[in-house]
């Protein structure tokens, strides 16, 4: 392609818009430096503009036409009026057909030759296989992932994202958009929680009190349902000391479920934990049971 087909292309393509950004800057640049260059620009611009208008003017003459002289409407063919006479014949013949049909017995169940017909198969979610759907909206909360020993699944048995969190959750999982968690919100509710990790990571003590407190407590799930069982039970043991008495309930139960898959090492901790748990509030029972399995186990 000779240089002056390659410019000639490329000020068509500046002037469609074609062209990256940068590259029609630098042209942009050139134009403004080159009088002749412009001088070209401009002539292509000329060109299209009256192109344009010599379409424009022909459509309007076009127009003015068909206003002038509408086009004339075809006279009725001969064969009309059979048209009309084989219309009301099919008309009648499908009448009567409906009427007289009698239709399938209706207690004769389907005909020989037609298939069963079957339902869709029912989908049972499997244990720790991604998100689970709590019933609103089809929004699915995050679950744990795969169990890897007989423990990590006790844990997992009793672990579930709590009700205070879950709303923003479904916002997030909704499109909602702004708000330093929103990503993290985003990343949990897309099943996720190593990239929620980083995000509510960045969360740093510019933001109020409140998102503070929030970021902490996704933080600490994120890491249950990562897996990393350890920096879970940090952050769940520092909002127990520091919460009321209905927080600090529910920061115990699942500072006891990040303990429990390295039970060995944390026995004493996790036994005091369910010992003081079963005795009255909304984790009685299932602490009760945790610790039936767990002595089952020694």
């Amino acid at each position: 392609m000779e240089a002056n087909e390659r410019l000639f292309h490329k000020i068509e393509d500046f002037l469609d818009g074609k062209l990256p950004p940068g590259e029609a800057a630098a042209f942009e640049r050139e134009v403004a430096a080159d009088p002749s260059l412009a001088e070209q620009v401009k002539l292509h611009r000329f060109e299209r503009e009256g192109m344009d208008y010599l379409v424009e003017k022909d459509l309007i003459r076009k127009l003015k036409e068909w206003e002038e002289r509408p086009p004339e409407e075809e006279p009725p063919t001969k064969n009309n009026g059979r048209k009309w006479v084989f219309g009301i014949l099919a008309a009648i013949v499908a009448a009567t057909f409906f009427f007289l049909y009698p239709g399938p017995d209706p207690d004769g169940g389907a005909p020989a030759d037609a298939p069963p017909q079957e339902g869709p198969p029912a989908s049972t979610p499997a244990q720790d296989e991604g998100p689970t759907a709590d019933g609103k909206n089809g929004f699915s909360l995050p679950t744990p992932r795969p169990a890897e020993t007989e423990l990590q699944a006790m844990s997992h048995s009793g672990y579930g994202f709590p009700d205070n969190l879950a709303q923003g959750l479904r916002s997030a999982g909704a499109g909602e958009n702004g708000g330093p968690l929103a990503a993290g919100r985003r990343a949990l509710a897309s099943g996720q929680p190593g990239q929620a990790i980083l995000e509510f990571r960045d969360i740093g003590p510019d933001q109020s009190p409140a998102e503070n407190e929030l970021a902490e407590e996704y933080l600490a799930h994120a890491y249950y349902l990562d897996g990393q069982y350890e920096n879970a039970a940090r952050i769940f043991r520092d909002i127990a000391d520091q919460s009321s008495s209905l927080t600090r309930k529910r920061a115990q139960w699942f500072l006891a479920l990040s303990l429990i898959p390295d039970y060995s090492r944390n026995r004493a901790e996790v036994d005091g934990l369910l010992d003081e748990l079963s005795q009255s509030g909304d984790f009685a029972g299932k602490a009760g049971d945790l610790k039936r399995q767990l002595a089952e186990m020694r």
